[in-house]
């Protein structure tokens, strides 16, 4: 277990200075929960490098991991012409409250909050 963990931090501090190249194929060798704790430690932008750079096949399972908020940090980073293809991903209820918040502003209070919340 040691290993796995020191093999996720490695890759995590290793990060800003690999190619994108190099980050896939350090994030396929990660085990899938190092991956998703790795991935859910990224910048948007980072996230959205990396979701473009998998197999397509990939890229609904890491952008579906995200909250509704997060997603639109992600396709907000996204280049505009895979913004609408990374929006199909989403399941219906979530595309439809990644929508509504991408009405917003980045920095309004709309495009700032959490969709879901506990009563």
């Amino acid at each position: 277990m040691a290993e796995k963990s020191f093999a996720l931090t490695e890759l995590y501090e290793a990060w800003p200075v690999l190619s994108i190249d190099e980050r896939v194929e350090g994030f396929e060798l990660l085990h899938r929960d190092d991956a998703e704790e790795l991935f859910l430690r990224l910048s948007p932008r980072d996230q959205v490098q990396l979701i473009l750079a998998l197999p397509p096949a990939e890229r609904r399972l890491w952008i579906r991991l995200l909250a509704p908020d997060e997603a639109v940090d992600v396709i907000q980073e996204a280049p505009g012409a895979t913004r609408e293809g990374l929006l199909s991903l989403l399941d219906d209820k979530t595309r439809g409250e990644v929508k509504g918040l991408l009405d917003y502003a980045e920095d309004q209070a709309g495009g700032l909050m959490n969709t879901r919340y506990a009563r």
